[in-house]
């Protein structure tokens, strides 16, 4: 059995962020430091984020907007360990898993609020469960946290009208793995409930994928191979043009980043966390990613992404390579969805 290469797996996300976000916008810390102060919240953003680096600059200025007591934090030296864990590497699991609680400790957070679906799970199924870690501090999710708040009196600060017809793509969790069933269930429920207060939206149905797809894309893609996995996406586009929607909401960013590049030419692919920021009022981040995956050619997407790796100390040749490397690997690719099958 071949080892994983981890190393691989971290300079992918790096690489993908280099080529979407300027340097100067990078508002989380990935490098970790002794706090000077306590932080009543932690946003725990994970590592996979940063492959659609315009949702971590959008859920962080969200939280700057509300004025919230926090700071973000995300990539390796936060990870979670599940990507160990899941190599069966489990006491390198278990030491990473470790460092990241006693750091998330060190802000002395009441609460860390988890962006990522398989960081939250992680932790609740292995971290506490199989470890039966402690952890000093209350575990929320962005959904849920951001829904809960926009139910509280006076809720969120709307600014602008979102006039769009939505259906949410939302799962339910496998067979058998309770903590994916909870996950999923709590996402489902709180940004439904979350999109349902903003102004101008028009949340037409949730569509809630099979079983098999667990509670997030991002994993399950390649375990189920291309075409299962398309499989399931045609159902969930053929219904939301039934509809007569104009968008297919995604909650995690894993399902952003596979359902970015589909092109039927007459869906958009958003996910919630953007439509929140634009109802506040907040620059709307371009989703670079599904720009390069709509059929870009490999010159318009080193001239797209210039602003960012220029930022990031990146030559014209270094971008070029890069992008090359990840077209070919899928990253960087999209396709069109044939309805008529």
């Amino acid at each position: 059995m071949q080892k994983f290469d981890y190393r691989a797996y971290f300079d992918r996300v790096q690489d993908m962020k280099k080529l979407q976000v300027r340097s100067s916008d990078i508002t989380w810390l990935e490098r970790y430091e002794k706090p000077a102060r306590r932080y009543e919240n932690v946003l725990y953003l994970g590592c996979n984020i940063l492959r659609t680096p315009h949702i971590a600059q959008q859920v962080v200025r969200v939280f700057e907007l509300l004025e919230l007591d926090f700071v973000a934090v995300g990539g390796v030296q936060y990870c979670c360990g599940i990507i160990w864990d899941s190599s069966d590497d489990i006491a390198k699991g278990q030491a990473v898993s470790s460092k990241a609680i006693t750091r998330l400790e060190s802000y002395g957070p009441d609460r860390v609020v988890m962006w990522c679906p398989s960081c939250n799970v992680h932790f609740s199924d292995t971290v506490r469960g199989r470890d039966g870690r402690k952890t000093a501090f209350e575990i929320t999710h962005a959904t849920r946290f951001l829904a809960d708040l926009a139910q509280q009196r006076g809720g969120l600060p709307w600014q602008r009208e979102v006039k769009q017809r939505v259906v949410l793509h939302a799962h339910a969790g496998r067979e058998g793995h309770t903590e994916g069933q909870r996950r999923a269930r709590a996402d489902r429920e709180a940004a439904t409930a979350l999109l349902q207060t903003v102004p101008g939206l028009e949340l037409v149905d949730v569509v809630v994928s099979e079983p098999e797809l667990d509670y997030d894309c991002g994993p399950v893609a390649p375990r189920l191979g291309t075409d299962r996995f398309r499989s399931h996406q045609r159902a969930t586009l053929e219904r939301a043009l039934r509809l007569g929607v104009d968008q297919v909401v995604t909650i995690s960013h894993a399902c952003q980043r596979e359902w970015c590049g589909e092109n039927t030419g007459q869906l958009g692919f958003r996910n919630y966390i953007s439509i929140v920021a634009e109802a506040l009022g907040l620059p709307v981040d371009p989703d670079l990613l599904s720009m390069f995956r709509a059929g870009l050619t490999t010159d318009e997407i080193v001239e797209a992404s210039r602003p960012a790796w220029i930022s990031h100390g990146m030559t014209a040749e270094q971008a070029r390579a890069m992008v090359e490397r990840y077209t070919r690997s899928g990253d960087l690719s999209g396709y069109s969805v044939d309805l008529s099958r």
